[in-house]
C-alpha cells in the first residue's frame, strides 16, 4: 500500500514539475509592422522613362519629345519635380504621361 501511494505521488510530483517547464501550446509568429506606401522618390524621372523608355538616351527622347534642350530635363531630375518650369512645358508632360500636374509640380 505504501508504493502505491508512494508512486502516486512521485507521478504527481513529476507533473507538478514538468508543468512548470512547458512551452507554450501555440507559438505566435512575430508581425511584422505593416508595409509602408512606397513614396515617389523622383516624379520627373518617372515622368521621362514613361515618355521615352528605360532605354539608354532617354533623356534626349524626352527632351525632343517634350520640346526642351537636354539640360533642361536634368534640371528638373535634379530638382525631382517641374517647379521652375513654364505651363506650356508642365501640360505636355501632363498630356504625354497622365500624371496629374499638381504631381509634376509638387514631386
Amino acid at each position: 500500500m505504501k508504493t502505491a501511494i508512494a508512486t502516486q505521488r512521485s507521478s504527481q510530483m513529476d507533473d507538478t514539475r514538468l508543468e512548470k517547464r512547458r512551452e507554450p501550446a501555440v507559438v505566435l509568429p512575430r508581425r511584422e509592422p505593416p508595409a509602408q506606401a512606397p513614396e515617389l522618390t523622383d516624379i520627373v524621372k518617372t515622368a521621362v522613362r514613361i515618355i521615352a523608355g528605360s532605354q539608354p538616351g532617354e533623356v534626349a527622347r524626352a527632351a525632343r519629345i517634350i520640346g526642351v534642350s537636354e539640360p533642361t530635363i536634368y534640371r528638373w531630375r535634379r530638382a525631382g519635380n517641374m517647379l521652375d518650369a513654364r505651363g506650356a512645358e508642365v501640360l505636355r508632360v501632363h498630356e504625354l504621361t497622365g500624371l496629374p500636374v499638381e504631381l509634376l509640380l509638387r514631386g
